[in-house]
């Protein structure tokens, strides 16, 4: 299998091996305890679960989610290359999307969200960006972003578009987040090249990927490999880099094998290391950040807290995989432990 058939935006799915099939759904085998790694209360409060409706046309396998301001869940599915909308209960009220080159159809969709316009922007992983207006399940306009494996997607108010991927810039490094005019898609411009001493190396070729969360102009960047929360302003301007002081984070130690290694070797490489996928402002102004580790061809999720300057909260292992934080920030949304799918999830509230 080579390395190049990895794409590094799937390190949210599976972080290698994607392409060979080789990996298992975040829901399953997990924990609802949620082992923490210090001492006092427990961190999270479990609550009631979500069954989220499905048919012939819609099924759930890798859901990205935001909760907008009517309390409707936006779920951006890559791995389906489909979004939907569903009520609070679970009920499905649309979807649209496939997998293709059409109109209506995308590959790999990284983020669905609420337009400040009315309805919905969606950004696939080949920077294709779709309007879907409100109440409609169709494709108004399309537009292409010159960033090529987009990871992550977030808005800065009602006029700016942060997109994280690599640009069409020759700088090299490439920087990795680009700010854009959301009327016109234009770029504005674009900054964070991966962080020494990763730049130009294979590994970052290979698992390389950002994550981003907006909190009025103040942009929160996680990069997969690194242990950090880096602060932006929304013109670039950096403003603090977080250490998680978690102890059970791994670093990469290795290269990745050489092309024409069998799947076994990948996974054992993949099984060596933590990769960060999420960053979400938590209540107060702190962050939590998810990371991965894998067990083979399984995926085994963890949990940090930290304050707004950097001090440890908690850091919490066998979690199940958090989906997202309610729009008004009152409790969490995670996989439901050992459910077979994920559209079974779970509330939690943080202690």
């Amino acid at each position: 299998m080579a390395l190049d058939s990895i794409r590094p935006f799937l390190g949210l799915l599976c972080a290698v091996a994607t392409a060979a099939g080789a990996c298992s759904d975040s829901g399953r085998g997990t924990n609802a305890g949620a082992r923490p790694e210090n001492t006092g209360l427990p961190p999270l409060a479990w609550g009631d679960t979500i069954t989220l409706e499905e048919n012939a046309d819609v099924m759930n396998v890798w859901p990205n989610v935001h909760q907008d301001r009517a309390g409707n869940f936006v779920v951006a599915d890559l791995s389906e290359s489909q979004v939907r909308v569903y009520e609070p209960s679970g009920k499905l009220l649309s979807h649209v999307g496939r997998r293709g080159e059409g109109p209506d159809e995308f590959n790999g969709v990284v983020s669905a969200l609420s337009h400040p316009g009315g309805g919905l922007l969606i950004v696939d992983a080949q920077g294709k960006a779709a309007r879907v207006p409100a109440g409609s399940s169709r494709v108004s306009e399309t537009s292409r972003l010159p960033v090529h494996r987009v990871n992550s997607v977030s808005l800065v108010g009602d006029s700016l578009l942060v997109v994280g991927g690599r640009g069409s810039s020759a700088n090299s490094p490439p920087p990795l987040l680009h700010v854009f005019d959301l009327e016109t898609l234009t770029l504005r411009h674009s900054f964070f090249p991966p962080p020494a001493p990763l730049r130009d190396d294979p590994i970052e070729q290979s698992v390389g990927f950002v994550n981003t969360s907006v909190k009025g102009d103040t942009i929160a960047v996680v990069y997969s490999a690194s242990d950090t929360v880096y602060l932006f302003r929304a013109d670039g301007a950096p403003l603090a880099q977080l250490p998680l002081k978690s102890r059970n984070f791994r670093y990469i130690e290795s290269r990745p094998p050489q092309r024409g290694s069998t799947i076994q070797e990948l996974n054992r490489w993949a099984s060596s290391f933590s990769l960060v996928t999420d960053v979400y402002w938590g209540p107060g102004g702190d962050f939590l950040v998810q990371y991965q580790d894998r067990d083979g061809t399984e995926l085994r999720w963890r949990l940090t807290r930290i304050t707004r300057d950097g001090s440890p909260v908690f850091d919490l292992v066998d979690t199940p995989r958090l989906l997202a934080p309610a729009h008004d920030g009152s409790h969490l949304y995670f996989v439901a432990p050992h459910a077979e799918v994920p559209n079974v999830w779970v509330k939690a509230r943080l202690q």
